[in-house]
């Protein structure tokens, strides 16, 4: 069994007995308020070392719509059509054409969130973000480009404010990622080395199918630890999210070429039935 922190070891326990882990059950574990804001950065790096899935799995939610009518979900509708039928007063002809109090008539129509499913939202979105976050920092492609960002920061070129983000919460300070700063990127460099070399037996005809796996295993588990290094020194979210589109524009790009290969290599096949036929 892989042994995680004491704080989210039996979380870690049920999802490998399950095969995965839901949204409801890491509800029920995390905190609604307070609590170490580390730790669902410990979930997502135990979910990415596991490769289990964080599914939606909403039966899980044990009692959910008894504990619903207790919190007066019914009041709850009928205040809010009561709001909206204040808001737009008494119907008119000409009320169908208004769009705000078609707005707002049909706002009083919608059941509001109660604050059990308020938090519950809030954790599902926290994880999701941070989950997508780590996964497309593990590319050798991003990783590239934050060394870069990261490098260039450090030498100056980059202003530190508006390129790493610092928090007092997160055991983030500038004291402290300017501490981490040289170490962090003289060992990044070191790994991503390491990955373009076994990335060249990954696609030599000479290396045997076993040199390949390992070579693939150690890529992943550098992967990993690159990203965790990365992360140490917190890149703004906003400095990501144009790599990230450019992941998507090469992704389209790959795709489109694999499409055009499949139809050229059928084409091809056509040709040759063609010219046997005729022949």
């Amino acid at each position: 069994m892989i042994r995680f922190s004491e704080s989210i070891q039996p979380l870690m326990d049920a999802a490998l007995k399950d095969g995965y882990l839901s949204f409801q059950r890491m509800d029920k574990y995390l905190p609604d308020e307070g609590g170490d804001p580390r730790l669902i950065d410990q979930i997502v790096l135990a979910l990415d070392e596991l490769s289990i899935n964080l599914i939606d799995a909403p039966a899980e939610r044990d009692g959910y719509e008894e504990e619903q009518a207790a919190k007066g979900d019914t009041e709850q509708d009928n205040n809010a059509e009561q709001i909206a039928r204040t808001l737009i007063g008494p119907e008119t002809p000409v009320s169908s054409r208004d769009p705000i109090r078609m707005y707002l008539s049909q706002m009083g129509s919608i059941p509001l969130l109660t604050r059990a499913d308020e938090i519950f939202l809030a954790k599902q979105i926290e994880v999701t973000r941070k989950r997508f976050r780590r996964t497309a920092v593990e590319s050798d492609y991003a990783l590239n480009k934050i060394v870069e960002m990261l490098e260039k920061v450090h030498s100056g070129e980059l202003p530190f404010e508006r390129t790493l983000r610092t928090s007092e919460t997160e055991n983030a300070r500038k004291e402290q990622i300017l501490g981490r700063m040289e170490p962090n990127l003289k060992l990044l460099r070191h790994l991503i080395t390491l990955n373009q070399q076994d990335f060249q037996i990954r696609v030599s005809p000479d290396s045997t199918k076993q040199e390949k796996q390992a070579a693939l295993e150690r890529m992943v588990n550098r992967r990993r630890k690159m990203a965790t290094l990365s992360e140490e020194l917190s890149l703004r979210t906003q400095r990501l999210q144009p790599i990230i589109k450019r992941m998507e524009q090469l992704a389209d790009r790959i795709k489109q070429t694999q499409r055009d290969i499949k139809n050229l290599r059928r084409l091809s096949v056509g040709n040759k039935f063609y010219n046997c036929t005729t022949t």
